[in-house]
């Protein structure tokens, strides 16, 4: 008889703790439902967190190794992608310098035609010239050449020079040849022959034949080279 009893409390408890064991296994799973998805815990990366995550978990199970900081690696790629933004971007800005070096060399390749040209004009001993050229600047490269009365060109006394001096043996008086510009402006260059730049015989030139009886004037704009 006491056996019985005691069968029947034991199985009264036993009951009783299934009863309270899955009351609080159905708490447990009602509160915390599906929960929201973790991209870390998706293995296999399929969208979903299922048996083949499980799986695959499974038969790692017990082993050992060195464990990856996801977060850091993470934002390593990060940095990596940033540094990779920040390249392209200095590249392009080469790129960009590149191709204005390289007009600026197609467009300084060789001089060109000139952007003013005078054409041969005559001028005087002793006078004065004002060519008209507007082109805006004074940044040009001006290049003067000269033609005597029998069309020889040439450069001789450019700039003007001194001929002659007291201290010769028999002495010789200074004489001035040659042909000069000055007074550059944005629109406009002064062209000067000296007085005793003249052609022919007995003019008392010291040399006649490179007398500048004709003159001409070229000027180019001077471009900058990109910075």
């Amino acid at each position: 008889m006491m056996l019985k009893k005691k069968y029947i409390v034991i199985s009264s408890i036993g009951i009783v703790s299934i009863l309270l064991g899955s009351l609080f296994y159905y708490n447990i799973v009602q509160g915390q439902g599906v929960g929201d998805y973790d991209p870390w815990a998706d293995i296999n990366d399929d969208g979903k967190i299922d048996m083949r995550d499980v799986y695959v978990v499974a038969r790692k199970f017990g082993t050992t190794g060195t464990p990856i900081n996801k977060t850091a690696l993470l934002l390593e790629l990060l940095r990596r992608i940033e540094l990779l933004e920040a390249n392209m971007t200095e590249m392009k800005t080469t790129i960009i310098e590149l191709n204005a070096t390289i007009v600026y060399l197609n467009d300084t390749r060789g001089l060109g035609p000139p952007d003013y040209d005078s054409g041969w004009f005559s001028i005087a001993a002793g006078t004065s010239v004002c060519l008209t050229h507007n082109l805006g600047t004074t940044d040009l490269l001006v290049y003067v050449i000269g033609k005597n009365a029998e069309g020889n060109i040439h450069l001789f006394g450019y700039g003007g020079d001194a001929f002659g001096s007291l201290i010769d043996n028999p002495p010789r008086p200074e004489c001035h040849q040659g042909l000069y510009w000055r007074g550059l402006t944005t629109t406009r260059i002064y062209i000067d022959r000296l007085l005793q730049d003249q052609s022919g015989a007995g003019s008392g030139a010291p040399r006649g034949d490179v007398a500048w009886d004709n003159a001409r004037v070229m000027l180019w704009k001077i471009q900058e080279p990109p910075t």
